[in-house]
């Protein structure tokens, strides 16, 4: 007769897409049955048709203020461009543009692309982007995210 392991008798739902694989066997070997149904879906970014037109648009008409929220989808748009042809075209657009880091993982992506953020919050929320937006004034600003 086997030990019962702490999560024996439980099922656990992964979520996650990144990773599921080994948090699964994770849980597994303390007990748990595990069911795998990721809540979202990562597409290769240079797949995407819809962030390559976006892409296209944002390179045809600069907005006024990006806004970069995490870095591993900063590196993925620039690689993603660069992969289209149109990587020295972005970066030269986002040096441009008034350029808004999230946080400090999105600043640091941000600069190893050989950019520099126009600012950066300090608390990491999307929060007080909103409301430095919103004290610059938005109206009749284009503002990509």
């Amino acid at each position: 007769m086997h030990q019962p392991l702490p999560l024996d008798g439980f099922t656990v739902g992964v979520t996650a897409a990144r990773r599921a694989e080994e948090l699964g066997a994770l849980l597994a070997r303390r007990g748990a049955t595990v069911q795998h149904a990721p809540a979202l879906r990562i597409v290769p970014l240079s797949d995407d048709r819809e962030l390559l037109a976006a892409t296209e648009r944002l390179l045809d008409q600069a907005p006024d203020v990006v806004i970069a929220t995490t870095a591993i989808g900063f590196r993925g748009w620039i690689e993603a461009a660069d992969g289209w042809g149109l990587g020295e075209r972005l970066l030269a657009r986002l040096a441009e543009v008034e350029l808004l880091a999230r946080g400090p993982k999105v600043k640091g992506a941000v600069r190893a692309a050989g950019l520099n953020e126009s600012w950066s919050p300090a608390s990491e929320s999307m929060a007080e982007v909103l409301d430095r937006l919103l004290e610059e004034g938005v109206h009749g600003r284009r503002v990509a995210v």
